[in-house]
């Protein structure tokens, strides 16, 4: 069916209405988005407003976060000049400490070398004996010593002198004639001076009954060792032994007077014996009845009656070395036996 021809007018007219229709359903839309338009601006406004007023606060956070920042940091450099003079002051008192400490070091030397040095003069002075007992040694060797009235005869008189001497200063009484001046003067007998003397030098030695005899003997060796050096003489003298604990030096015939003594004293068989080397030289040691020196070594004899010695062992000492040097061969090997006497 074929359209009518709408006039002019009428196109015009249905075109106007189509616009009318148009820009309603525009006008429409429009208010419909502006409302909705303007409530996201209202919305996005108040969120506008919280993120502001959030960042206010983040801002506030922020400048009391910075404020304390300064606080601390400021803190932090007082505490570093703290530590600085902590450090310097630990310094200076690490240098005053060390320096303390060397003084401690010093002065405990200084105090070790005085109480050695008391020790030593209070053992000289326990041990020193007067001018009366000094002069009845006198008398004796003058009297009954080497080319005297008793010990003149016989190639090594010496050693009978020697044990003499020492079982005189165990407390026991051996010169009748001199010892009755001596009291008559004194109103002591010289033996029990010598004894208390000696008494004194078993102190120092620490020697007690419940030390078994190789004990004994390592002790007295000890002893000897710590309070008498050996010194040579002009003259052939043999002194008792608490002469020469008295000196506090001695030849060797001194050393095994002395020693022969100390171990009898404690309860160890001893002689005085006199030796021989290659060479013609003479040297004085001692001999003890043991079976052995437990585990030490040592020279020895089996048998010495035929010298007028008990039955059994002897064994050599040395009084001028330790106990753990008694075995040294080369030394002990050098020597044969020439003479020997007992301390009883």
């Amino acid at each position: 069916m074929r359209a009518k021809n709408l006039s002019c007018p009428q196109r015009i007219l249905r075109l106007m209405r189509g616009i009318i229709v148009g820009l309603s359903i525009l006008l429409l839309v429009t208010a419909a988005l502006s409302g909705y338009l303007l409530s996201e601006v209202y919305r996005l406004h108040g969120e506008v407003s919280q993120l502001t007023s959030q960042m206010e606060e983040l801002k506030l956070s922020l400048r009391e976060a910075e404020n304390e920042s300064e606080r601390l940091r400021a803190e932090m450099e007082d505490l570093i000049s703290a530590r600085d003079s902590l450090l310097e002051e630990r310094d200076l008192l690490e240098e005053k400490l060390k320096a303390m400490e060397e003084e401690k070091a010093a002065l405990s030397s200084r105090v070790e070398e005085l109480e050695e040095a008391l020790s030593q003069y209070t053992a000289e002075e326990a041990l020193r004996i007067g001018n009366n007992l000094t002069s009845y040694y006198d008398a004796i060797r003058a009297r009954y010593g080497l080319g005297g009235e008793e010990y003149g005869r016989g190639e090594y008189p010496g050693v009978e002198f020697a044990a003499k001497l020492a079982y005189h200063d165990l407390g026991n009484p051996c010169w009748p004639k001199i010892e009755e001046e001596f009291y008559e003067d004194l109103r002591v007998h010289s033996h029990e001076a010598a004894w208390r003397r000696l008494e004194r030098a078993l102190s120092l030695a620490g020697v007690d009954a419940e030390i078994d005899a190789v004990g004994r003997v390592e002790r007295i060796l000890s002893f000897l060792h710590d309070y008498v050096i050996y010194q040579g003489e002009v003259d052939e003298v043999i002194r008792a032994p608490v002469e020469t604990l008295s000196l506090g030096s001695g030849d060797c015939d001194d050393y095994s007077t002395l020693a022969a003594a100390l171990l009898e004293a404690v309860g160890v068989e001893s002689a005085v014996a006199i030796f021989k080397d290659a060479e013609e030289n003479y040297h004085y040691m001692v001999l003890i009845h043991l079976n052995d020196l437990g585990i030490y070594n040592y020279t020895y004899y089996d048998d010495l009656t035929t010298y007028g010695l008990s039955p059994g062992r002897w064994i050599v000492i040395e009084p001028q070395y330790l106990i753990e040097r008694q075995g040294y061969l080369q030394w002990f090997n050098r020597w044969s036996l020439e003479a020997a006497a007992e301390v009883d």
